[in-house]
């Protein structure tokens, strides 16, 4: 009987989705490419592409890979820094960081958006990965926010919190850092309304509320009590 770590040594599939038999068409809708003329159908994903369920599962999986790194690509597009987090030292391995997407000079912005997505395979970009295989780009990422945002004077920064191992090695953010080590740190490197000319976030935060968004308001200086560091 094959053990499950050769079973899952013997599934090796392409890195794009071209190569995976996938693109976009003109409404991001997933389609199918012809084989034998390398044209783009009106055939949608299939999952059932074997009688192994296990080697299906993986095909999904690296096509989400893929898919993950075509809207990476789509952010770049879009005008957005890849900004390497923790930042790349001399003499360490350059692999072993993650990275955010932001908007040019987002730090100097009076009104700025910050996207985060769920929990999960997710990446920067994403808010379901299902969603974009199996109806489109514009329902499954975050890409018709970030282009109404920056329209509207925002600046914007588009978190990666999942983006946390490389090839199984975890990625490091500081020794100095606990269990919440990359929440912390990813606040840390967010500058919000620094320039408000008012002072307060109040003009935004009500306009925010009038428009159906829901709103947090961080307090991250707030980290002790009574002299005490707070956990």
């Amino acid at each position: 009987m094959t053990s499950g770590s050769s079973k899952k040594s013997k599934f090796t599939f392409p890195k794009t989705m071209i190569e995976l038999g996938y693109n976009f068409d003109e409404n991001g809708e997933l389609k199918k490419i012809d084989k034998s003329t390398g044209d783009l159908t009106k055939n949608p994903f299939e999952f059932h592409i074997s009688d192994d369920a296990d080697h299906n599962q993986k095909h999904y999986e690296a096509l989400g890979e893929a898919i993950t790194n075509y809207v990476y690509d789509l952010l770049t597009e879009e005008g957005l820094d890849k900004v390497r987090v923790p930042p790349v030292q001399p003499n360490s391995d350059p692999t072993l960081s993650s990275f955010i997407f932001t908007s040019p000079d987002y730090e100097k912005s009076e009104k700025l958006m910050v996207l985060i997505h769920g929990s999960g395979v997710v990446r920067a970009g994403q808010w379901a990965r299902s969603i974009i295989i199996n109806k489109d780009l514009k329902s499954g990422t975050q890409l018709s926010y970030i282009r109404k945002a920056k329209d509207e004077g925002y600046g914007v920064i588009v978190m990666n919190t999942n983006d946390n191992t490389r090839d199984g090695v975890r990625i490091p953010v500081s020794k100095l850092f606990g269990r919440y080590g990359k929440f912390v740190f990813y606040l840390h490197i967010i500058i919000i309304n620094k320039d408000l000319k008012s002072g307060t976030q109040l003009s935004y935060i009500r306009k925010a509320k009038d428009e159906g968004y829901g709103v947090i308001v961080m307090n991250t200086n707030d980290n002790t009590r009574d002299g005490v560091r707070i956990p």
